[in-house]
């Protein structure tokens, strides 16, 4: 009796060993055939450390050694977005032979773009926005909210533009934005945003705009549209939001110039200079999905071109009503304050050169065109 309670125990253990290198090999035997049938790379993610700077970035770009795993593009709705851009700069007569073929390809893309079927609320108690009441050719347009419609994420670092482009693309489509939780502001609500009452699982706005990594890395499948401002007209922005305390006039008001000649003003710049880069970097080497960059000069420079980039992007039919009445509306309520001021000293200026040139070399990478050139831009 004991001799066969013994042997029942062994054939347990023996069958437990079994089942555990069976799993080890299994495991195996998935991997290898990932490997082989699946040629897109992994990411390895880099981790940014809190004195990361731009001379970090260009050293562990030149020590990347050739067989290591570079960023590529998601899937192939993106590659057509960058595609498109390649292709405008072909026509400039600034691709290559090899990148001609691929703008070729992206022609043959663009005229058969699938638009999405665009459902909004229009029962008794839909909330709807008037848009221009005072404009007798477009007081007809109105913004309401969508039915069980699949989000777009609008990223950008604070003071890049995200609350007029919002204003922008609620024009241009007709439906509400909206905010993650962590930045809902009443002022916005106040100023017609109805969208920053709701968040993504809502399922009734265009895009969400969100700001920080942590929120980016909550949403990893949805597509981006990605808002990248100069720098040095972030920081300027960014510390008067701060500053100003009417709560009614952040968006917009400016501060004097005085209230920059500050060591508090000073320490700010070189964290900031670290924190854009931080999260511009994470957007352009992490980002696993479809995305569209927005250089915030181009939008003020030609408004209605980026709005139909992003209306495309977003594969909605694009209303040309709407479009010809935001023409005529193009500021909205929350078009910050644009002011002609430079507070920065000269290692100031040279540390915000190093982190654009990082970001521009990451652009080029993925197949987007460069940063503007922002000496052309006064703000």
């Amino acid at each position: 009796m004991v001799l066969t309670k013994r042997i029942l125990v062994v054939v347990i253990l023996v069958a437990f060993l079994y089942i555990y290198v069976l799993d080890i090999v299994s495991s195996g035997w998935n991997l290898w055939l990932s490997h082989l049938f699946i040629s897109e790379p992994l990411i390895r993610p880099r981790v940014f450390d809190e004195d990361f700077s731009p001379k970090q970035f260009s050293k562990s770009m030149e020590s990347q050694k050739p067989g290591e795993p570079k960023v590529q593009h998601g899937t192939e709705a993106e590659d057509h977005n960058s595609d498109e851009a390649q292709n405008q700069h072909f026509e400039s007569g600034e691709l290559s032979q090899s990148q001609e073929k691929l703008a070729a390809l992206t022609q043959a893309r663009l005229s058969k773009t699938k638009y999405r079927t665009l459902k909004l609320n229009y029962g008794e108690a839909a909330q709807a926005v008037q848009l221009w009441p005072d404009d007798p050719k477009c007081s007809k347009m109105r913004v309401r909210f969508a039915k069980d419609f699949e989000g777009t994420l609008l990223h950008s670092y604070p003071r890049s533009g995200n609350s007029w482009t919002r204003y922008l693309l609620e024009a241009a489509t007709g439906v509400f934005t909206s905010s993650v939780p962590e930045f809902k502001e009443i002022s916005l609500i106040k100023a017609g945003y109805l969208g920053e009452r709701y968040s993504l699982r809502d399922r009734n706005t265009i895009v969400t705009k969100v700001h920080t990594v942590a929120q980016l890395q909550r949403y990893p499948t949805l597509p981006s549209i990605f808002i990248i401002r100069n720098p040095a007209r972030v920081i300027v922005s960014f510390w008067a939001f701060k500053n100003i305390q009417n709560r009614t006039k952040k968006h917009v008001a400016v501060l004097p110039s005085s209230a920059y000649n500050t060591t508090e003003f000073r320490s700010y710049v070189q964290q900031q200079i670290k924190n854009w880069l931080k999260i511009n970097c994470y957007v352009l080497q992490q980002n696993r999905t479809r995305l569209l960059p927005v250089y915030y000069e181009k939008l003020r420079n030609d408004p209605m071109k980026e709005v139909r980039r992003m209306v495309e992007f977003l594969r909605l039919r694009p209303d040309e009503e709407r479009l010809a009445c935001l023409a005529r509306h193009l500021s909205g309520k929350m078009k910050g304050g644009q002011k002609k001021y430079n507070p920065y000293g000269p290692h100031e200026l040279k540390k915000i050169e190093e982190a654009v040139e990082v970001i521009r070399q990451l652009l080029v990478k993925r197949g987007f065109p460069p940063l503007p050139d922002y000496s052309r831009y006064e703000n």
